[in-house]
């Protein structure tokens, strides 16, 4: 089982062993308890094994800990960990990474595993997914999602973006003024599809939830 650390090679080994580990670099909230503590910090990888939790170097290496971890969509879970090793601060800025602390899942509840086997699964999914967004906002929170979020170009650009994306383009979302404008060019293109309608003013989660669709 694999401790949720990063090994130092950054995206590029991440994504040379995600498909035989599972290990996925994501964006999400956790809390956990050391003792009588309590602390709420980001989960950077994150493995069927274990997570490496960023600004947890206050931790020391086999300290047992509680930790709460929401899978967006998949449910709500408490499970018990032990500390596997710990990225000071000072090794952190020198390796051009932050600090924190890999850690080892010993016990998890009933339905922890397979939530957290579809929703890796559903990582995978997304990371070989492009979509091109024009809010800023929903930019951000798509890539920290998974997807390969992308600023959308403008009209007159769209349909050469897509035919030359190196990966499939899953959505393409424009601002709400030039939405009848990419969708007849994405209608020429034979590609309407991917129109994603929403302005900066809809919620994110919605969005989330249709392009997920569209993995199937």
């Amino acid at each position: 089982m694999s401790d949720g650390g990063d090994s130092g090679n950054g995206d590029d080994e991440t994504r040379r062993t995600a498909p035989r580990a599972m290990r996925f670099r994501v964006h999400l909230q956790v809390r956990y308890t050391r003792a009588a503590d309590f602390f709420v910090d980001y989960v950077e990888n994150l493995s069927k094994g274990g997570l490496f939790i960023i600004g947890a170097d206050h931790l020391v290496p086999l300290m047992r800990i509680s930790v709460d971890i929401d899978l967006p969509g998949y449910g709500s879970y408490t499970v018990l960990a032990q500390v596997a090793h710990v990225l000071t601060s000072e090794l952190a800025g020198s390796q051009g990474r932050r600090s924190g602390a890999g850690v080892t899942i010993t016990k998890a509840p009933p339905g922890f595993e397979a939530a957290l086997e579809t929703y890796l699964h559903r990582l995978e999914q997304r990371r070989a997914r492009a979509v091109l967004v024009a809010n800023l906002d929903h930019l951000r929170q798509l890539a920290a999602a998974g997807y390969q979020a992308r600023s959308l170009p403008p009209p007159d650009k769209v349909a050469a973006a897509i035919a030359t994306c190196d990966l499939p383009v899953i959505g393409v979302a424009p601002p709400r003024a030039q939405l009848m404008q990419y969708r007849e060019l994405l209608q020429a293109a034979g590609r309407a599809e991917l129109l994603v309608p929403t302005d900066i003013h809809h919620a994110f989660e919605p969005i989330l939830a249709l392009l997920d669709e569209r993995l199937g």
